[in-house]
């Protein structure tokens, strides 16, 4: 698989990254492909590298025993594992390849030479991946609120007994519903 500066720019537009920008960061991209159903990234394992999906679906979960809660797709254009590529550490989440699929991976030592060729390119990178974390960090922040007030999630004390009035009472007070915060 080959892709030059411009199909790149093309792919991954919400990359704010110039032609040189993107060759720079073309040359220490690695080329990988998964089967369809093959584990990408499993959940608590140590990982350091991003994907940037050329082709193919990602789907992204959460697995704990008998339990599986689905948190979304990935398609092309789009990447996954930046939290790790950026902190090499557990990985936060389940992905695997929903279909035949193909990437470009930046490790984190990939991160550090390109920062050494182009330091302006790995800037704008991370601003960009930067921007999309805390995006998704305020979507799950509200969406786990609307559950606590919604009554989904219960607080449960170390006797089992379960306390689920104050975190909703809290919940209600942070997106701004009427009600008690105390």
């Amino acid at each position: 698989m080959h892709l030059d500066s411009n199909a790149f720019g093309r792919q991954f537009a919400a990359l704010p990254l110039g032609e040189a920008e993107r060759t720079a960061l073309l040359g220490v991209l690695e080329p990988v492909n998964w089967s369809a159903g093959e584990q990408v990234i499993t959940l608590g394992q140590m990982v350091d590298t991003l994907y940037f999906l050329v082709s193919g679906t990602l789907s992204v979960s959460l697995h704990n025993g008998d339990s599986h809660l689905a948190l979304g797709e990935v398609g092309p254009g789009r990447w996954v594992g930046e939290l790790g590529m950026i902190e090499p550490g557990p990985a936060s989440a389940d992905v695997a390849a929903a279909e035949e699929s193909t990437a470009l991976a930046l490790s984190h030592d990939g991160l550090n030479r390109l920062y050494a060729a182009a330091p302006e390119a790995a800037s704008r990178l991370l601003e960009r991946l930067s921007l999309d974390m805390a995006d998704r960090f305020r979507t799950v922040g509200r969406q786990v609120l609307e559950r606590v007030c919604d009554g989904d999630f219960v607080m449960h004390e170390r006797d089992g007994a379960a306390e689920s009035g104050w975190l909703r009472r809290i919940g209600a007070h942070l997106m701004g519903l009427r009600g008690d915060a105390a």
